[in-house]
Formats: C-alpha cells, structure tokens, sequence
C-alpha cells in the first residue's frame, strides 16, 4: 500500500503528529502546513548525518532558498494524525537539489500529498547563486542512502 508514486530510489523518512494548531476549523491540516513540514523533514536528514543544516550553511553564511514547489493534495489530514514524510532526492546539479516529497498517513499508508521542491544554494551576504558545499554534496552522494535505510 506504500507503493512510491513520485519519489524514486531511497528515501529518508520522517514522522509528524499533526498538532490542533496546523489545522483550521473543521480539524483538516491547512495546505500551507505540509510545506513546513518538508522543511522539517529536510532538517532532520542533515541531523541523522550528525550536521545539522545550520552548521553546514555556515551559520548565515550560505542560504538555502526555495525556488520553485508542485504539489498535489490526494487526501486529507486531521489533527492528530501521524504522517510519514519521505524525501527522496530526484536531481543534483552544482547548484541545487530537487527533492522529490510523498506525505503520507502513517497508519495505513494513505497518500496525502506527493510532489516536487528545489533547493538552491546562495551566499547570504550577496544574495547570489553560489555551488553546494562540498560537505553537503557528499552528505547527500555518499551517504544519503544509508540514512534513508536507517529511516525506512
């Protein structure tokens, strides 16, 4: 029942129970909330490498702004559901990272959102695109697979 739709090859899983302040009034997950929790996935996968994101940017030094998101809501989330979400990396240039995103009901496997996001990488003082750290280019090349068996 958890048959991969977007994502493709390993993918780093991370659970959320969804709180009562994520959703609106009829107790469904608000569609902006599934964006936060991408975030929070992908900073947890810099963690389980033992690095967290924030000292691998160098503490201002390096941002890593969003430049582009699809997303198709399947179903709806409620509060207090767990939702697994699962990252897999799609591409990596020079410059950036596609993640490809599934969010799904931890109880039943039930697809919630599945979609696409990009990651650039830029210096924080110029505002302009710069490469990926090597650190993190490695991170993500050589040990991105076995962090995602860890998680599956």
């Amino acid at each position: 029942m958890r048959t991969a739709t977007t994502t493709r090859g390993p993918r780093f899983h991370w659970e959320v129970r969804v709180p009562f302040s994520d959703t609106d009034r009829a107790g469904i997950v608000w569609w902006g909330n599934f964006l936060k929790y991408l975030e929070l996935a992908e900073d947890e996968l810099y963690r389980s490498f033992g690095r967290p994101r924030s000292t691998l940017i160098g503490r201002g030094k390096i941002d890593l702004p969003r430049t582009s998101i699809t997303c198709t809501y399947r179903s709806p989330a409620w509060f207090d559901d767990v939702l697994d979400v699962a990252l897999g990396i799609e591409s990596m240039s020079d410059r950036r990272v596609q993640w490809a995103f599934e969010i799904s009901q931890k109880a039943d496997g039930k697809l919630v959102a599945e979609g696409v996001f990009e990651t650039a990488f830029m210096v924080s003082d110029t505002l302009k695109g710069c490469e990926m750290p090597a650190e993190i280019r490695q991170l993500l090349t050589d040990g991105f697979a076995a962090i995602a068996e860890r998680t599956a």
